[in-house]
């Protein structure tokens, strides 16, 4: 009995050290060791990794592809003073963590903040350059493949890659609805029947011929 007690005090001496130097990295995880709030190394590869212990520690990133799905639509203006709310959704994923944790810390808030800020703005200013029916039928890919691109390249300054960029619906405001059925405005397009927008712009245009009949 007096023989097992040491060896059993050793074993849990050597458990306890190794737990305080050992840990595990997921697949779908990126590891940051710090020392002293320092970014010392970065573990891209799973398995089983070693740290000191006490003057060091380890802080986890996702790798994993993640969305921004916005849920107030921005209110943008088309090129023909449209009032329009567009939703859409960012997919992006962080490829640099230590440009990453540089840029925004462990604040993913501030990242999401930011990618959503600069693809607003590219929509405002892309929609702004376009017609109605050009962003949400025609001409609708070539312009969100050019917002994705001119975000990506904001998100790489960060240690981000834009996956995707999309549009999830448009719809009309009230007002610019009203005022452009008292003036009968033909906004005719292919039919989308997931979109509302487009079966306002049907609507519309079913509506034009009596319109100009009650004009006369």
């Amino acid at each position: 009995m007096n023989r097992i007690l040491p060896v059993l005090s050793a074993v849990m001496l050597v458990l306890f050290l190794a737990s305080l130097c050992l840990f595990t990295v997921d697949q779908r995880q990126y590891a940051v060791i710090f020392q002293f709030s320092e970014a010392k190394r970065v573990i891209k590869d799973p398995g089983i990794h070693f740290k000191l212990p006490f003057v060091q520690d380890v802080r986890y990133f996702d790798k994993r592809i993640q969305t921004i799905d916005e849920n107030m639509p921005a209110r943008i203006q088309t090129i023909e003073k449209m009032n329009v709310n567009v939703n859409s959704y960012i997919k992006y994923q962080i490829f640099d963590v230590e440009k990453y944790y540089k840029a925004v810390g462990m604040d993913e808030r501030k990242a999401v903040d930011r990618l959503r800020n600069t693809v607003n703005n590219m929509l405002r200013d892309e929609f702004g350059k376009h017609t109605v029916q050009d962003v949400i039928s025609g001409k609708r890919d070539k312009v969100m493949e050019y917002v994705g691109k001119v975000a990506n390249i904001d998100a790489e300054r960060i240690g981000i890659r834009v996956i995707d960029v999309r549009i999830k619906q448009v719809d009309f405001e009230p007002s610019t609805l009203n005022s452009r059925c008292m003036s009968g405005c033909n906004l005719s397009v292919k039919p989308w029947p997931i979109n509302y927008v487009q079966k306002v712009v049907l609507m519309l245009k079913k509506l034009k011929p009596m319109l100009i009949n009650s004009a006369k």
